[in-house]
């Protein structure tokens, strides 16, 4: 797990940790004075269509909602305001259902899921959502502000939606 509070080497930020009884949230905590260059953060990226999926669903049925909509995870609805979001994964159905030759029809999305999860802020840096990926070994996150979910981040969204320095074009030698 990654040591907070610490400094984020693409924006000078100071990283905080929001450690709350259900989860983690990782924000930005001090904009750093010495940094004026506008980075790119999670809310000019995130996919903000978000599928949901509740916590007494078959596994079946999130199989059936990550395949009509070209998913890779879903987020798991709250039971009530004070509980954390969770997240249920390919990964996850794959590993503790499939591999263990379970009847997803007869397996809840509880019994498989990760909560809490580990949630993101808008406001932090794309850098930052790296390091955190890298460290954590997760490949996507929900975005979450005031207790309210925004979007969820990927991997993917990294790779296919943060700006480069080199323009787009393929070379063909």
């Amino acid at each position: 797990m990654p040591r907070f509070p610490r400094q984020d080497k693409g924006t000078g930020v100071q990283l905080g940790l929001l450690v709350r009884e259900w989860g983690i949230v990782l924000r930005h905590a001090h904009p750093s004075p010495q940094n004026d260059t506008i980075m790119l953060t999670v809310a000019d990226i995130m996919t903000q269509m978000v599928q949901t999926i509740d916590r007494t669903a078959t596994v079946t049925d999130a199989i059936v909602q990550m395949r009509i909509h070209g998913l890779r995870s879903l987020i798991v609805n709250r039971i009530s305001l004070d509980m954390p979001y969770g997240i249920v994964t390919e990964r996850d159905i794959v590993y503790k259902v499939f591999a263990r030759q379970m009847n997803p029809n007869r397996v809840r999305v509880q019994d498989v899921m990760r909560q809490p999860c580990i949630a993101v802020e808008p406001t932090l840096s794309l850098h930052s959502v790296a390091q955190m990926f890298s460290e954590t070994g997760i490949q996507r996150a929900p975005v979450i502000h005031d207790g309210e979910l925004l979007g969820v981040i990927s991997v993917t969204d990294l790779v296919m939606r943060a700006e480069l320095d080199a323009p787009l074009s393929p070379s063909f030698a």
